[in-house]
């Protein structure tokens, strides 16, 4: 490797993609055909979240580095060039972390003012994320409602390069202020509020770690239709591979492709609830019409079949015949975690 490479940061410009930062420095036609046919970004990833990757080019211009930071998933994704040659690889990366403390209020979107406070789109749609079980919080927030966010930021050696988990939330709903704290367990996490254990909902989550990004509406703009439409579900975000589980036993009503659904599960509850699972990348042995299935058991894993941009669970809840908003009925943590949520939120 040259001995004297400088190195800098530079922000995602909004829309664009791994070739378009390739290009933007030097790397070739060539280069960047050896680089795509190996390209490990995992698909969805996005590129336009407002934090920065890190570039380091020798002298000469012989050789250039780019490094994409994946801060959550204590991840990065390196593509570089040398002279002619050219590749990529993926490094687990360990981070440092330092906690920080934010404050602001919120004036317009709360979006926009996490945004204002701190750069990341991930760490305003997570914070969104802690009362989404809860409140619709553009709905409820009053002008000038003040907020604080404990959360992590990482570092690459003495380089900011992102932001992992928020820690604590706190927000201000009328004369009251509304705290979750994050609890980690294996496979996932979620955000508790101690006084609630959500006893009265009858559902749990499908999934282990809980990142929503579309919620029920009655109209929603459809990104591949482009149109807009009832949108009857929530949707979780997670890599493809992931699991899912069974919301509460029952017995499967139907299973297998549709074009818009993908490959799909519906299971009839005892309750007389159906809960249904879209856009699976498959389905487990043993999951068919007419099979008994436990609470927590495994149905399959999170992919991306029938309409779908990227990697997510659409899972919607029928109630007496007609779909309601499953955020108000399923717990927010799975079957096989309820116990660790309740000694965890003991020493909250």
């Amino acid at each position: 490797m040259p001995k004297k490479v400088a190195k800098r940061f530079i922000e995602f410009k909004r829309g664009e993609t791994l070739y378009g930062i390739l290009n933007r420095h030097g790397f070739t036609s060539h280069h960047s055909s050896l680089i795509l046919k190996q390209n490990p970004l995992p698909k969805g990833l996005s590129l336009s979240n407002g934090e920065a990757y890190r570039l380091r080019v020798s002298g000469d211009k012989k050789f250039a580095e780019i490094k994409i930071y994946d801060a959550p998933k204590d991840l990065s994704y390196v593509f570089w060039r040398n002279g002619s040659a050219a590749g990529s690889l993926i490094k687990n990366e360990p981070f440092g972390i330092k906690e920080r403390v934010v404050r602001g209020e919120v004036r317009g979107s709360p979006l926009n003012a996490i945004y204002q406070k701190i750069p990341s789109q991930w760490i305003a749609h997570r914070f969104m994320d802690a009362y989404t079980f809860d409140y619709n919080l553009p709905k409820r927030l009053q002008r000038g409602a003040k907020f604080k966010i404990r959360l992590e930021t990482k570092w690459d050696g003495e380089d900011l390069i992102g932001y992992g988990e928020i820690l604590e939330t706190a927000i201000e709903l009328g004369s009251a202020v509304e705290r979750r704290f994050y609890i980690r367990y294996p496979g996932g996490g979620t955000f508790v509020d101690p006084g609630n254990s959500y006893a009265d909902r009858p559902l749990f989550a499908p999934v282990s770690y809980l990142r929503v990004s579309s919620l029920f509406e009655a109209r929603r703009f459809h990104p591949i239709k482009q149109r807009k439409q009832p949108h009857l579900g929530v949707d979780f975000e997670l890599p493809e591979g992931t699991d899912i589980f069974a919301a509460e036993s029952g017995r499967v009503l139907r299973s297998g492709f549709q074009r818009a659904s993908g490959n799909f599960v519906v299971i009839q509850h005892k309750n007389g609830m159906e809960s249904y699972y879209n856009h699976m990348l498959n389905i487990a042995p043993g999951i068919y019409p007419g099979a008994r299935v436990d609470n927590g058991q495994k149905l399959g894993e999170i992919g991306c079949t029938g309409y779908c941009t990227k990697g997510h669970l659409h899972f919607a809840v029928k109630k007496r015949g007609r779909f309601v908003d499953p955020l108000r009925y399923i717990k927010n943590y799975p079957y096989r975690s309820q116990k660790l949520i309740s000694l965890n939120s003991e020493d909250l």
